[in-house]
């Protein structure tokens, strides 16, 4: 073992700093057009703001026609909530077996079929399997719960 000084070398950082540079160029000329094409003359008189926002908020949710609707709102609200608890139920009941399976000192050499199932699992996300189970169920709740549980 030689007791000489150990040279570490930096790193060239020159293009760090190059792309740094352009991006923020880029950006402050894009800030630059933005504020400068941009009219912020506020041309409302002061008693419009209550006007503007009742009608973006209030008049969108309180019509009749909306009003009306309002238990078939609750039903799909309901639906929407016992989906995600049945799919959260059946994926924490298939998640036991399957992570015993994965596990080194439960299953042993078998481990790696557990490990290839959660892989598989992971790689596709919730809406990839819905896509796949509404084509084979059919569109509603049942596809949804079956998406979820996996």
């Amino acid at each position: 073992m030689s007791n000489g000084p150990i040279i570490v070398q930096r790193p060239d950082t020159t293009k760090y700093w190059i792309r740094f540079t352009l991006i923020t160029l880029f950006m402050a000329f894009l800030y630059y057009i933005a504020f400068t094409q941009t009219d912020l003359a506020s041309r409302a008189r002061p008693g419009q703001a209550w006007l503007i926002l009742r009608r973006l908020f209030w008049e969108p949710f309180f019509t009749e026609k909306v009003l009306t609707q309002v238990p078939m709102y609750l039903d799909f609200m309901l639906e929407t909530v016992a989906i995600a608890y049945a799919g959260t139920l059946i994926g924490s009941i298939l998640a036991i077996p399957v992570g015993f399976l994965a596990a080194n000192n439960v299953a042993g050499h078998f481990s790696a079929v557990g490990k290839s199932i959660l892989n598989a699992i992971r790689a596709f996300s919730e809406i990839m399997f819905a896509i796949i189970f509404v084509s084979a169920v059919g569109m509603g709740p049942f596809a949804g719960v079956l998406a979820i549980g996996c």
